[in-house]
């Protein structure tokens, strides 16, 4: 019988992506202690990790880690007492909860593995030849792609596959190309022809050769009679490589090949020796409203931003917050729009839009270990360490209490209202949260809105409603089913509040009224976070121009 090596070296020698379950810890009973077994996009298995209920579980998420093309953790409780799958966090983990007797806690790794990666040169032109040479020293499995008449010198190309025909065209129609697969455009004077079959296509990569005022022609032709749209043309790469400043053929094939590894592996390109300081990216912990405010003011300035949310984030004012994206589709904020994105490729290239902020759902942070970002900034305002580390990123930053600057991250920012609010902090920490809200024309505390028990929170006067004082404003309804009735405390307007369906615990704020009357205050971004997104944005120029002046006592 084979092993489960053999399998995995069969499926990739079938040029198949399939994903590998690996039981990286357990506590208590499980079914399987240590195992490993083979998922495919057939949901074909090969070896087993225990079988039943958790092994079901497990399959459907190898699955979803093969359409997305991205390795994952999962962490499980076995538990007869759980009617059915439910998520719960212990210690920063999503941890999903299956009836089964044994009791047991199990973490399993997802692996996925790609296909093998096809390279298609169309055209068998100088660059082409240059490009050849890389890629069969490499290891890349190439195809050249050429016309009967085209004087295709097969020596120039090493270990190359060869793919002829009387057209370009109808070599490409005979192909069947792969999602995993790379093709450069580089003919004589056939290019047009050639991107007019591939455009359409899901491919890994697609380059194609030529001149400013080629390119522009070229998709102008195929944008003009329909034959692609602005969405297939955000998906050429064209011109074509990086600006390395060579202009011989094997120079240019490097710079495409640079171009190449560079996309497929999500890296920024610039040199190592830079320390990331040239990396324009940053990621930002946390979408509510203070958070929105750095964000905002990070993007307008240039900054390329990707938020980290949780599957249901518990946002007040979400009017104005990013993480108000995860709800709703496309959620504008300052003709700024939030998106939900589903990979960190799909991240990366929509926080290079400049009107776009892409969120990802991620609790513990493993996109900063993927994506390299230049800055990692902690908004949460979580007022405790959940797992910020100063070694995340070139400068860490948090905002609030519950973090040591110099220990934790190279920045403290102080979010308490008062003489230090915005400061820098460089050492030590920022004052501790009072958990009392600032006064709004004489009101603190009853401007908030408590969930008088735990239960399923539901809205009856949403943001920007008109309230007075003793209204029904929401409500909860408690594991019993009986509906405990939140009033106002204060006449005002709804500043925030919390999403309807949302788990709450007992007197957890779920809400906050606005004294002052104005419904627009409830649509727009607050001064405190506008305040809090400048003092953010001068911490990282500090750093980044290596220019800091600390005050004495720091």
């Amino acid at each position: 019988m084979d092993s489960i090596y053999e399998k995995a070296c069969s499926l990739q020698n079938e040029n198949k992506s399939f994903v590998v379950a690996t039981i990286i810890k357990s506590k208590g009973s499980a079914p399987r202690h240590n195992a490993k077994m083979i998922v495919t996009s057939e949901k074909d298995i090969f070896g087993t990790i225990g079988g039943g209920p958790l092994e079901h579980y497990v399959i459907e998420e190898s699955i979803k880690a093969i359409l997305k093309k991205e390795s994952t953790m999962l962490y499980y409780r076995l538990d007869i007492n759980s009617k059915q799958a439910s998520l719960y966090t212990d210690n920063n983990k999503n941890i999903e909860k299956i009836e089964m007797l044994c009791g047991g806690d199990i973490d399993i790794f997802i692996e996925f593995v790609p296909s093998a990666k096809n390279v298609y040169l169309i055209g068998s032109g100088h660059v082409n030849a240059s490009l050849a040479h890389i890629l069969n020293f490499l290891g890349y499995n190439y195809f050249v792609v050429a016309t009967h008449d085209s004087h295709l010198n097969k020596n120039k190309f090493i270990n190359a596959n060869f793919i002829e025909s009387d057209t370009f065209s109808n070599a490409i129609k005979g192909i069947n190309f792969s999602e995993s697969d790379i093709v450069i455009i580089a003919t004589f004077n056939n290019d047009e022809e050639s991107l007019r079959e591939l455009i359409k296509k899901d491919l890994a990569f697609l380059g194609m050769i030529g001149s400013r005022k080629k390119v522009h022609t070229i998709k102008e032709k195929l944008l003009s009679d329909n034959t692609a749209t602005l969405s297939d043309m955000k998906k050429l790469h064209s011109p074509l490589g990086l600006d390395l400043g060579g202009e011989s053929p094997e120079d240019i094939a490097i710079s495409i090949m640079s171009l190449i590894m560079m996309t497929l592996n999500n890296s920024s390109g610039e040199s190592k020796s830079s320390n990331n300081k040239n990396n324009n990216t940053i990621i930002v912990r946390g979408g509510g409203d203070i958070a929105t405010g750095v964000v905002l003011a990070l993007k307008k300035v240039g900054f390329n931003i990707i938020v980290l949310e949780k599957k249901n984030p518990t946002v007040i004012r979400r009017a104005v917050s990013i993480a108000n994206g995860v709800y709703e589709e496309c959620f504008e904020i300052e003709g700024i729009k939030s998106v939900l994105a589903k990979t960190h490729s799909e991240a990366l290239v929509l926080s290079k839009e400049k009107h776009t902020i892409p969120i990802l759902i991620d609790e513990d942070m493993t996109s900063v270990l993927i994506i390299k970002p230049f800055a990692l900034i902690d908004a949460t305002i979580s007022k405790k360490n959940m797992g910020l580390n100063i070694n995340l990123a070139s400068v860490v930053i948090a905002l609030g209490s519950g973090f040591s600057a110099g220990v934790d991250c190279h920045y403290v920012i102080e979010t308490m209202r008062g003489h230090d609010f915005g400061r820098i902090i460089y050492s030590g920490y920022a004052l501790e949260n009072t958990g009392v809200p600032a006064e709004i024309m004489g009101v603190s505390t009853d401007r908030l809105l408590k969930s008088p028990c735990a239960g399923i929170f539901n809205i009856k006067k949403d943001i920007g409603s008109i309230v007075q004082k003793n209204d029904c404003v929401a409500s909860v309804t408690d594991s019993d089913g009986t509906l405990h009735i939140i009033k106002a405390k204060i006449d005002g307007v709804v500043r925030g509040m919390l999403k309807s369906g949302i788990h709450v615990e007992s007197n957890f704020k779920v809400g906050d009224i606005d004294p002052r009357g104005n419904r627009d205050y409830a649509f727009s971004v607050s001064e405190k976070a506008r305040s809090l997104g400048m003092a953010t944005i001068f911490a990282i120029l500090e750093h980044k121009n290596n220019y800091s002046i600390i005050p004495k006592g720091d």
